[in-house]
C-alpha cells in the first residue's frame, strides 16, 4: 500500500494484490451429464441437458446414475490466478470525518 500526500491535504492510496495458484484443488462432478452447449455472454459458461428444467426432472436429466447425488473427483492444479488493483483519494474533514472516493478492478481465472 502506498499513501501520497497530494495538494491541499488530499491523501492518495494505491494497492495491487496478485495471487497465483501453486497447489489448488480442482474438483469435477463425474456423475453429471456432459456439456451440451455454452451460454452467450462474456464468460461462455457451459450448459447441460437440464437447462430450463426444475426439481425431479432436473435431477433425472442431469445425473448419469440417479442413485448417486454427486460423485466428485479431486485433483491438484497449479492453474489459475487473481489480481486486484485499488486506487483511492480521501480528504480529511473536522472531528475525524473524511470524504473518500475509490475504484477497484478485480480479475480472476
Amino acid at each position: 500500500m502506498r499513501r501520497l500526500l497530494l495538494f491541499d491535504g488530499l491523501i492518495g492510496t494505491a494497492k495491487f494484490l496478485y495471487s497465483k495458484n501453486i497447489n489448488a484443488v480442482n474438483y469435477e462432478n463425474i456423475n453429471q451429464q456432459t456439456v451440451t452447449g455454452t451460454l452467450s455472454g462474456p464468460d461462455n459458461r457451459s450448459t447441460y441437458p437440464n437447462l430450463g428444467l426444475a426439481s425431479v426432472a432436473f435431477n433425472n436429466v442431469s445425473r448419469i446414475n440417479n442413485k448417486i447425488t454427486a460423485l466428485y473427483y479431486l485433483t491438484s492444479t497449479d492453474k489459475g490466478y487473481s489480481y486486484s488493483a485499488t486506487a483511492s483519494i480521501e480528504y480529511p474533514l473536522r472531528r475525524g470525518f473524511f470524504l473518500k472516493a475509490a475504484y477497484r478492478l478485480t480479475e480472476r481465472l
